[in-house]
């Protein structure tokens, strides 16, 4: 960057939320809310980021779980539990 004669250096107030590694990308962790800051040239900006939960599918494997004790040989479930847990995920292997 023009102008710029030192290193950046990048900082998180709250690594367990979320980092920051040393070329500026921030990595959610955790939902929370933490200050992101760079300084440089004795100049300093603050940037807040706030990470929520997302709705993540499960992966297959941990699906697994689900199958009905009835159809242990086969990768997809005969019936879905009754409590519709794997509703709306997609077939496992098939």
């Amino acid at each position: 960057m023009i102008g710029i004669t030192t290193a950046l250096q990048w900082e998180s107030s709250d690594a367990a939320v979320a980092a920051v590694d040393e070329n500026g990308l921030v990595t959610a962790i955790a939902p929370g809310t933490a200050q992101v800051s760079v300084a440089w040239d004795g100049q300093h900006y603050d940037c807040s980021v706030t990470v929520t939960a997302a709705n993540v599918m499960p992966a297959a494997e941990d699906n697994l779980k689900n199958l009905p004790a009835d159809d242990v040989g086969s990768t997809r479930g005969g019936t879905p539990p009754a409590d519709g847990s794997d509703a709306g995920l997609l077939p496992l292997l098939e």
